[in-house]
């Protein structure tokens, strides 16, 4: 129950991806935002939410483009090339049910 279903280094990723693009809005649009001398509690608790939704698209999309574009109809999946292959003939770790393994060729 206690488990925290993503680590420290999870947050700090978003954190710092959303972070990199809300600096990068403040720039361009000339917002002024992060050039304040002083960043009241409440901006910066803001801020640093912001950061993280932020952080959070910034995966959704790259995950996209990444997996679901570039590596998917560009290179391929090894499954496509003959390269990997399912074996259930196996059983490691369990029952026969869970005993599919990736084997290389």
């Amino acid at each position: 129950m206690n488990k925290i279903p993503f680590s420290v280094y999870d947050f700090f990723a978003y954190l710092s991806s959303g972070a990199v693009v809300l600096t990068t809005i403040d720039y361009v649009w000339g917002l002024g935002v992060l050039r304040r001398k002083e960043v009241g509690p409440v901006l910066g608790i803001a801020l640093v939410i912001l950061a993280y939704v932020t952080g959070q698209i910034v995966a959704q999309f790259s995950s996209f483009l990444f997996e679901h574009i570039i590596v998917k109809r560009v290179l391929q999946r090894p499954f496509d090339f003959g390269i990997l292959k399912w074996s259930t003939s196996a059983v490691c770790f369990g029952p026969p049910r869970h005993s599919k393994l990736l084997f290389w060729i």
